[in-house]
Order: structure tokens, then sequence, then C-alpha cells
């Protein structure tokens, strides 16, 4: 086993890369992915950036672990009956506890449903490791190592260790990673998850967000697209940017994010699942601007991340947001129809947990950042007779 050298606030550690991008997975700790072409991404294709700065997510990270709006979490009404089942609650508990991670935990009835379904879904873990290989942005990389640690000062891949472990012993259906997993496409992060990955017991998908082909100043750039992001799409596997995973007779789709936008070929794919009668479960790493009820988000996602030249709240997609283009207009108003499958959104990206309804029959649930220890848990259950 190879040794290398990372580079991290102003200490050299040792971090083994036991494998090489392009190195094949084995045993169920396999991504799913549509398999299908690349996209053409052109130069052009993105109008107006939306990069969120180092200062504005620092800021967001002053948010206290207190300070968020998601109503209690009722695991507790999840009933002990499924066939994987390993843990009772109790036994979740004490194991959240020890590796020092909170996980929402959400149960939702879906008509349906052939059986029960448990999904793990965390956002914005934000590994960042570098070593020679990527010197030129070791300079960012160590600022941006050491603002990603949670409360008790634990680096974000050692958390993200915690979390692959975590999924190995809860046993879910499917382990989410719901995009900005990597803060940066550095060769020392990209090989690391893929070891983490390798040592699942469980399927996983992983999306990628804004930041996950980022490299210094290349975002959502021409360069970005064609040398960065195919790192991680060793990782991802999907090509196309679309995510497909069928589970207890459901859909679980997810679109990579294009710069707060989606792309036309992942609105082709989510229409062939759209139309199937089947239920469906949408992740996108960037959250809608909820249009009903609690509309807080949308207030704090301007108070974290300030708002554009129009007035406009930086870190949401909508009409008072990062304005939806064609294409990702469609998508948004095909998921909250009236006749939509979509029961659930899951999404990341502000770094603040919020649970929100998007239309009456469609929950928006957003993630905390993973690497202050915050996940998702969803129990997906056959309603009672």
């Amino acid at each position: 086993m190879k040794k290398m050298r990372v580079f991290i606030i102003m200490i050299v550690m040792i971090l083994p890369a036991v494998i090489h991008a392009g190195c094949a997975k084995s045993g169920t700790g396999k991504a799913a992915d549509m398999g299908v072409n690349d996209p053409a991404v052109s130069e052009g294709s993105v109008s107006e950036m939306v990069e969120i700065s180092e200062d504005e997510a620092v800021r967001a990270e002053a948010v206290s672990d207190d300070d968020v709006s998601l109503p209690e979490s009722n695991g507790d009404e999840v009933p002990q009956e499924r066939e994987r089942r390993k843990l009772s609650r109790e036994e979740r508990a004490r194991i959240q506890d020890e590796k020092q991670i909170n996980i929402y935990e959400k149960t939702i009835e879906i008509d349906g449903l052939e059986r029960d379904a448990d999904i793990l879904f965390i956002a914005d873990m934000h590994i960042s490791l570098c070593d020679d290989r990527d010197m030129d942005v070791y300079d960012k990389a160590v600022y941006r190592y050491g603002n990603m640690l949670d409360a008790n000062g634990r680096p974000a891949y050692q958390t993200f260790h915690e979390f692959v472990d975590y999924a190995n012993t809860e046993d879910p259906d499917l382990f989410i990673l719901g995009g900005d997993i990597l803060d940066s496409a550095m060769m020392a992060s990209v090989n690391f998850l893929e070891q983490e990955l390798s040592t699942l017991d469980v399927p996983y998908m992983y999306m990628l967000g804004n930041h996950d082909f980022e490299y210094g100043n290349e975002y959502f750039s021409k360069k970005a697209y064609e040398e960065y992001r195919p790192r991680v799409v060793e990782v991802s596997g999907s090509e196309n940017g679309a995510h497909l995973f069928d589970v207890a007779g459901i859909h679980i789709f997810a679109a990579d994010d294009a710069n707060s936008q989606f792309t036309p070929e992942e609105l082709e794919e989510f229409k062939k699942v759209y139309s199937d009668g089947k239920p469906v479960l949408f992740i996108g790493h960037v959250p809608f601007e909820p249009e009903m009820g609690d509309t807080s988000l949308y207030d704090k996602s301007v108070e974290l991340f300030g708002t554009d030249s129009n007035g406009n709240s930086r870190a949401l997609i909508g009409e008072h947001s990062v304005v939806p283009n064609e294409t990702t207009k469609e998508m948004r108003d095909l998921i909250l129809a009236d006749d939509s499958p979509v029961f659930c959104v899951l999404s990341g990206h502000i770094h603040y947990p919020h649970e929100d309804q998007l239309a009456p029959d469609v929950t928006q649930i957003v993630a905390g950042a993973a690497y202050r220890s915050r996940g998702v848990l969803l129990h997906l259950r056959r309603p009672e007779e």
C-alpha cells in the first residue's frame, strides 16, 4: 500500500492511497447510475456564476447546531418489522452518539410501496485533501480544510469515515451522497473517497454539487468540465449527470448540479421515470425556494449568503432566488404538478437543516452540512390499514 503526503493545516499527515482513479469498485459498494452518454457542455451554457465564496461558506457555519428549523425527528414512529433492520431505536441512538453524528429521522408513508425501505442521505461534506499532484491549489485547500471541521474540531474526512461506518451498521437500502462531498477535485480527495466507498456494504448514489469538480478558480467552466469533472465521474458513475436507483417499487432519481440549474439530459432522463406511475424521491443539490407554508428557508438563505445584484437569494432555485432557466423551470414544474409522482425532495447546499412543503404532497428536506456531522435518515413506510 503506497503512502502519499497530504498537506493540511501547517502539518504533514500520512494518508493511505490504496487505489487509483479509475479503479473498479467491488462488492455492494457500487454507484447507481443511468449509464448513458456524456452531455455536451459548452463554455457558454452557464450564463451567470453563483459561486458561494469562502467567507460566505464560513459565515454559514456560524449557525449554531441548535439554530435549525427542522421539526422534531419522528424516527420513534418507525415500526421494527423490516427484514433488513438490524438496530433498535435505542441502539441507533447509541451508535449515533458514539460516532458523534446527528441524524434527523423522518418517516413518510407512501401508497404503492412494495415494502418498507430506509434511505440515508448526506450532503456538503467538503473533504479537502491535497498532495503534491495538486500543489497549485494547496493554499486554498489548507484554508478550506481548516474551516470544514465539526463542533469538536474533527476534520471532514474523518467525519465521512464515521458516516460510512454508520451506513454499514444501519444497513439502509441506499446511501445517497447529495453533492459537495468533495470540496474540490483534488486527486488526494478523490482517492480517499474511492477508498472509503469501496468499504461500503450497501449501495450508494453519488451526485455532484457545485464544489465536487471545482478546482481553484475553475468553477463550472469549460476547463472544469473537461479536465476536473472526469476525475469525480469515475466515482459518481454518471456521465450525463442523471442517477437512478429503484427500490421497493419507487424510483430514486438524482440530478447533478449545473450551477443551480438542471441540464436537458437530466430532464430527459427524469421524464422517463416520471411517467410510469411509480412514486419518485427526487434529489437535487440546491434547494427549491419554498412557495407555500413555512418560507423561512428563503430568509435564512439571504441571511447566510446574501443577495445578487437583483436582490434575489443566491443559494436557492426560484423566482426570487437563482431564476430557473427553461429546462430547470420545466423540471421544477413537473415536480410540483398536482399529479406529480414526486413525494419528497432531498437537498443540501446551504449548510442549514430545514423542512418545508413545496406543494401539498411534496415535502422538501434540506440536510445540514455533513462535515458538521449532520445527516438524514428517511423511513419509507406503507400506510397502515
